[in-house]
């Protein structure tokens, strides 16, 4: 087992969040699973036959090393939400 690393809360985690869930995601807050594995999303979203794993980030925050090999490895679903306008684009898509 990986030894527990630090985690933190995006400023913008709980309004991207909540804005998700008023779009219809159910949303899972899986921030915490990062300090068992590295670069783990911030959030997992779900509707009926579509899920994503969403990193938050604040303004131009780049992704972490462990964060773009996470990326890199699920390619399909891994999204980066920034904004409301994120939430919006990543809903309207598909």
């Amino acid at each position: 087992m990986n030894p527990r690393r630090a985690c933190r809360i995006d400023a913008n985690h709980k309004e991207l969040s909540d804005a998700a869930s008023a779009f219809g995601w159910f949303v899972i807050d899986s921030h915490e699973f990062a300090q068992y594995k590295g670069g783990f999303p911030d959030a997992i979203w779900a509707k009926p036959g579509r899920v994503v794993l969403a990193e938050y980030k604040v303004g131009n925050e780049p992704l972490t090393k462990a964060e773009k090999e996470f990326q890199r490895d699920w390619p399909d679903v891994y999204v980066v939400i920034r904004t409301v306008d994120d939430v919006v684009r990543v809903t309207e898509a598909r």
